[in-house]
């Protein structure tokens, strides 16, 4: 299991190889004080979908055939929760966090590579834990570009997707087959 959260937190990660997740650390790089309300309500709306959305889809749409339903379903029941979280947070919390996109595809994520629903919880939660992981690392990035007015010309959101680029590379360089002799 700990191998499973530390390969899609850091081999896998969603943020870098999938892509999940970097627009909104874009946003929180800018200002990083509504964070943690919104991994909380990311990982309540994730873990309830996935109560709901995995043995509906294990027991239900699979032995009929119909398992190609599953996101379809899945949208439907993750938004409703997801915007039931949100009213919850904006009128207790009295913060506005919305993000739909991060938690809707890390549900998608969870339920195709999870074999058992402990599986697709421990990849739920190492998808939130690869973007709390990326966070500073970004913020670090976005705090030397606006140090160094080297980059004046160019748009911050830019600039940081090539710093993000730059590092998948230095992170999975070694997985590019030429440079490994095993595979020939």
């Amino acid at each position: 299991m700990f191998q499973l959260l530390l390969f899609y937190t850091l081999v896998s990660s969603a943020v870098f190889v999938y892509g999940i997740g970097l627009n909104k650390i874009i946003v929180f790089s800018k200002k990083p004080q509504d964070t943690l309300v919104f991994l909380s309500k990311e990982l309540i709306v994730i873990l309830l979908s996935l109560c709901i959305c995995w043995p509906l889809t294990r027991f239900i749409l699979v032995p009929n055939g119909l398992v190609e339903l599953y996101p379809f379903f899945s949208f439907f029941i993750i938004h409703l929760i997801s915007i039931v979280i949100t009213e919850f947070s904006a009128r207790v919390l009295k913060k506005n966090v919305t993000g739909f996109y991060f938690s809707y595809c890390t549900l998608l994520l969870a339920i195709n590579e999870g074999l058992t629903f402990a599986n697709a919880i421990i990849i739920a939660v190492a998808c939130i834990l690869a973007f709390f992981c990326m966070l500073p690392i970004i913020y670090a990035a976005r705090w030397k570009m606006k140090s160094n007015l080297q980059y004046i010309s160019f748009k911050d959101g830019a600039m940081l997707f090539l710093c993000i680029a730059v590092i998948l590379f230095i992170f999975f360089a070694f997985n590019v087959s030429w440079l490994n002799p095993e595979v020939f």
